[in-house]
C-alpha cells in the first residue's frame, strides 16, 4: 500500500514544482525570453 501512495506524493510534488516554475516564467517573461 505504501508504493502507490509514495508515487502519488512524488507526482504531486512534481506538479507543484511545475506550477511554481510556470508562475515564475510568467512573472518574468523578459528574463526567460532571452534563452
Amino acid at each position: 500500500h505504501l508504493e502507490p501512495v509514495s508515487k502519488l506524493l512524488v507526482l504531486r510534488k512534481h506538479k507543484n514544482i511545475n506550477v511554481k516554475w510556470t508562475n515564475i516564467i510568467q512573472r518574468s517573461p523578459m528574463h526567460f525570453g532571452k534563452k
